[in-house]
């Protein structure tokens, strides 16, 4: 399993920084696995890459960065996120939102948790997230860690076919 990682992250290095144009899928995919493997500087400098070349972050983007800065504490950078979806600079996703409380959860702010947690539920008209009481994941909600890969599965099979 360690010399499958270390491939990968050998194989998204070269990508990355391949002189081709890629799109946000090969990025995500970079992001992914750096955050993953507790790199996080290095899922952000892709990150910045992604941004400097033009290419426009999409939700599963969006869902990698939020998990990378509750990983590393970055309070602020989950708040810019939040933010932009807040203030309509990124389309509303159920799945953001989510990742966002997961991230502010990670960081020991529960009460940035909560505050999202009931955004979501007028957002969206749906049931809250996390049950804050008990802090467990509440059954309904629909966030796991392999959600994002399910989208970005979904968003590489209907590239190009829309």
């Amino acid at each position: 399993v360690v010399g499958l990682h270390a491939f990968a992250l050998e194989s998204c290095q070269i990508l990355v920084k391949a002189e081709i144009a890629l799109g946000s899928f090969a990025y995500n995919a970079a992001i992914y696995a750096y955050g993953a493997s507790g790199n996080t500087d290095e899922a952000l400098n892709v990150f910045m890459r992604m941004q400097d070349k033009g290419v426009e972050p999409d939700v599963v983007t969006l869902i990698h960065l939020v998990s990378c800065y509750g990983k590393t504490g970055m309070v602020e950078g989950i708040k810019r996120i939040h933010s932009q979806l807040k203030y309509g600079d990124i389309e509303p996703s159920v799945s953001v939102y989510e990742a966002i409380i997961s991230a502010y959860r990670n960081t020991n702010r529960n009460d940035l948790a909560e505050l999202v947690n009931q955004e979501i539920k007028f957002a969206f008209d749906v049931k809250p997230c996390f049950d804050f009481d008990t802090e467990d994941v509440s059954e309904e909600s629909s966030f796991s860690p392999q959600a994002s890969e399910e989208e970005a599965r979904d968003a590489y099979s209907n590239f190009g076919h829309a």
